[in-house]
């Protein structure tokens, strides 16, 4: 398959957080990472991915930043 996915923010925290949907996205991401696809994440939504990681889990996000 070619082409390419744009990831928005309940797609990553899906995945992250084993949600509903999570192994669509991980399925997607794998082909991200074997570079069968281009994938995107924007700013906004990596911020927005960030934020909601620090604010539920301060301790990880304070360990990745310092």
């Amino acid at each position: 398959m070619s082409g390419t996915y744009v990831f928005d923010t309940e797609a990553i925290i899906a995945f992250l957080y084993n949600e509903p949907g999570h192994e669509t996205v991980a399925s997607l991401l794998e082909e991200v990472f074997t570079g069968s696809v281009d994938g995107w994440l924007t700013e906004t939504n990596a911020s927005e991915v960030l934020y909601l990681v620090a604010r539920f889990h301060p301790s990880l996000a304070n360990s990745k930043t310092t």
